[in-house]
């Protein structure tokens, strides 16, 4: 596979293979889940599982992995282990929801670990992107001619969960890493206008406040690492706007009218207490036992609100909305507090000197996903984690060069 072809070791190689299939496996599972039979989307989830854990596993078993990926390994044990005590495993739904899940999710992670493991690895994972990238533009011009386009649909929110809305997730999941490269490697940016235009447009149209967010946080990391090269980041913030003023061009009045739903729904929040998922996150801490707040729920394992309302509107908490809780929810305070640790160690590089264009990469990406945790979940079913966590690796273990 070309992919594979800046790594010299064959066994090396096939780890690597198995997980670019798994990722394909998941996002064919991810894309299409609403349009085939449960069935055949369990069976995309355990191939995409066997696929990835074999790769993971034969890649581990023959290299020592940095001091801080060896201890996200001990943790996913920990995860697995407190979800074991609580007895889940022998549940079907709690198993279902762990398959699809929970054990992707980990999985994903763990690639990350073993992409970071080397330049030529990373650079593996730079082709795995780039697959990526070309495989959103027809699932995000799909998205974009079956989205419902009356005003009443979009000011209604009616196609959230929609073909469009998974196809919306698919497209976007390599955006922030495409975006970073684009600002700071100067090059490649064929494969980062699909994702990002289709990310954000789609995004919009599903009136969806994280990609403001999102876009604010990668333009002001960009400005941090450029803010002494004012004549680059003009010319970029120009190009940028430009771009903008390219897709406002094609339907002002649709545009426009998004434009204000979205900013009423930034309105509606008076009180960030009251928003939808920290009412979530409160009833969740209000409600767990001692052993939920200290030790997590682990891989495997759901809570069941006691409010009637949430349970039936949630069922089983498969994930919180917010993702600092959500760090809280699935590992309780020892995963807490890696996260804390890494979370540290990620702001200390982001002031250290001479810093290769790459790491910045890598960095603002990491920046990014730890800064959504305020806004958006962490653990997801989506493949949006695979291409978070080979640049959060590599940025907490590689030199600063």
């Amino acid at each position: 596979m070309r992919v594979t072809k800046s790594i010299s070791s064959h066994r090396d190689r096939i780890s690597i293979q198995l997980i670019f299939v798994s990722v394909l496996i998941g996002l064919c599972y991810q894309s299409s889940v609403s349009l085939i039979s449960n069935s055949q989307s369990f069976l995309l989830v355990i191939l995409s599982i066997l696929t990835g854990y074999l790769g993971c596993l034969s890649f581990i078993l023959n290299h020592r992995l940095p001091t801080i990926s060896r201890v996200f390994l001990f943790i996913v044990v920990y995860l697995f282990l407190i979800g074991l005590s609580y007895g889940s495993f022998f549940n079907k739904e709690f198993l279902t929801i762990a398959l699809v899940q929970d054990f992707r999710y980990v999985m994903y992670f763990i690639s990350g670990c073993i992409f970071a493991y080397s330049d030529e690895n990373m650079a593996s994972f730079h082709s795995i992107m780039k697959v990526l990238s070309v495989i959103s533009i027809p699932l995000g011009i799909y998205a974009l001619v079956s989205f419902d386009y009356l005003d009443v649909s979009i000011e209604t929110r009616e196609s959230t969960w929609s073909l469009s809305y998974m196809l919306w997730w698919a497209a976007g999941s390599c955006w922030v890493y495409w975006a970073y490269y684009a600002l700071f490697m100067r090059k490649d940016y064929p494969y980062a206008i699909g994702p990002t235009l289709f990310y954000i447009v789609l995004g919009l149209l599903f009136l969806k406040r994280e990609v403001l967010a999102y876009s604010g946080i990668i333009l002001m990391v960009y400005l941090f690492f450029n803010g002494r090269n004012i004549g680059r980041s003009f010319k970029t913030i120009i190009a940028l706007i430009a771009l903008f003023l390219v897709v406002y061009y094609f339907n002002p009045n649709l545009f426009g009218r998004v434009y204000d739903l979205i900013m009423n729904r930034f309105n509606e929040v008076d009180n960030l207490a009251e928003l939808d998922r920290s009412v979530e996150a409160a009833d969740y801490l209000n409600e767990a036992s001692v052993k939920q707040l200290l030790l997590g729920n682990g891989i495997g394992y759901y809570h069941q609100f006691k409010d009637v309302n949430l349970a039936s509107s949630r069922g089983l908490l498969n994930a919180l909305h917010l993702g600092y809780i959500n760090v809280l929810y699935k590992g309780g305070v020892v995963f807490s507090l890696y996260y804390i640790v890494i979370f540290i160690i990620i702001i200390k590089k982001m002031f250290s000197k001479n810093l290769s264009p790459y790491m910045k990469v890598c960095l603002g990406s990491s920046l990014s996903y730890f800064i959504s945790l305020l806004y958006a979940g962490s653990w997801t079913y989506t493949i949006a984690s695979f291409s978070i966590a080979a640049p959060l690796f590599y940025a907490l273990s590689r030199v600063n060069k």
